[in-house]
Order: C-alpha cells, then structure tokens, then sequence
C-alpha cells in the first residue's frame, strides 16, 4: 500500500491536488480507506470497489495537517500518514 505522494496540495493547480492510493488486491476484494486526524476522529471513509487497486481522496473539505490512514483490503490494514498543504 502506498501513495503516489505523502503531501497533497488541494490548490486546483493540478499537481498533487489528490491523495492517490495505490494497494495490492490480488483477490479482487472489496474494503475501505479510513482517514483520520491527528486526534483521532475519523474524518473520511472511502470504499474500495471489488477489484480496485487505487482510489483517490480529494481533501479540500479538510484543513491542513498530518492525517492518518487505514487502508483495508481483504481483511488485511495498511496504515501511514499524509499532510496536507494549503
């Protein structure tokens, strides 16, 4: 599991305008992406459709900072960290 980059400037100037993950799912299996803020509180949840190897989250609605995520596909968690900047 990864990202095409670890800081997201959502600024409309199309580069990193998006945080773009990209994970294994050898069985085409569905899950989800949890995002969090630094204290705690979850403040997306994405679905990954069976069959899915990226997804991407578009951050405007959040302010900037470190947030945590939990990518979950077939039963398996992958977590990390990403800024966003504004």
């Amino acid at each position: 599991t990864g990202l095409t980059s670890r800081f997201v400037t959502p600024n409309g100037d199309g580069k990193n305008d998006y945080a773009v993950f990209v994970f294994n799912n050898p069985r085409d299996a569905g899950g989800m992406i949890r995002i969090f803020d630094v204290n705690g509180r979850q403040v997306q949840r994405l679905e990954i459709m069976p069959g899915m190897t990226s997804l991407e989250w578009d951050p405007r609605g959040v302010m900037s900072g470190v947030y945590l995520f939990v990518v979950t596909v077939d039963d398996v968690n992958n977590s990390g960290a990403l800024v966003v900047l504004r």
